[in-house]
């Protein structure tokens, strides 16, 4: 659940929908100094911590959002990251077809993304994709290797392997260089990391599903009786 502080739109978690959101109140609490949050280069404590209370346009409910910006002395660039604080949004879910460690990997992930830990969202999303294959017994030195070695088995397709190879690096990303990326784009790598886990999971199983159904229903019908659904 994401929203644009500057153009007041978003997800409202409320309704649960896009929606445009006003200002009731907005609210500096740790100024960096007296621009009212606006950062610049030259200031002696580059942070600034931002309290949106946004009205839904659509449901009228509020949401409580916290933006927290800083000067990234290496880039000359503001670095700012927003957090919905209510509702608290709900992890993403995880489907039963999928294996226990990957699952529960994935939902830790998930619930690290949820609460705004951004770099422990991007560590566990990793460690997800590398269970993944271990899982599929991908061989290979590191991480890189045993999606390589997915792809060429086609045990996953070309462009989701690049995906996978996102999480990869997105993990390492945080871990060895301390690099933060945004809620967008952990969020759009976590949305990869999920159609990974439908696809090599999610799909087969309601395959092998539906065909347990159909042949339920042509076992039944050559003993004359109904099939259930």
């Amino acid at each position: 659940m994401t929203i644009d502080v500057e153009n007041q739109r978003g997800y409202c978690g409320h309704c649960e929908q896009p929606s445009g959101f006003t200002a009731r109140r907005v609210e500096t609490i740790h100024p960096s100094s007296g621009y009212g949050g606006r950062l610049q280069p030259n200031d002696v404590q580059p942070t600034a911590t931002i309290e949106h209370l946004l009205e839904c346009t659509y449901c009228k409910d509020l949401t409580l959002v916290v933006e927290r910006r800083r000067w990234d002395m290496a880039t000359n660039e503001v670095v700012d990251r927003v957090t919905v604080v209510y509702p608290k949004p709900p992890p993403r879910p995880v489907h039963p077809s999928v294996p226990t460690l990957v699952a529960s990997l994935f939902s830790e992930g998930a619930e690290a993304e949820a609460a705004g830990l951004l770099r422990g969202a991007s560590m566990l999303y990793r460690s997800c994709v590398e269970a993944m294959a271990k899982e599929r017994s991908a061989e290979g030195r590191d991480l890189y290797q045993r999606i390589e070695a997915m792809k060429s088995t086609k045990a996953l397709e070309a462009d989701l392997a690049d995906a996978m190879h996102e999480a990869r690096l997105l993990g390492n990303d945080t871990t060895h260089d301390g690099i933060a990326y945004s809620a967008e784009e952990v969020a759009d790598v976590a949305e990869l990391v999920s159609e990974a886990l439908h696809l090599i999971y999610v799909q087969p199983a309601e395959r092998a599903r539906f065909k347990q159904l159909r042949q339920a229903r042509r076992d039944s019908a050559r003993r004359g009786g109904a099939a259930r659904p």
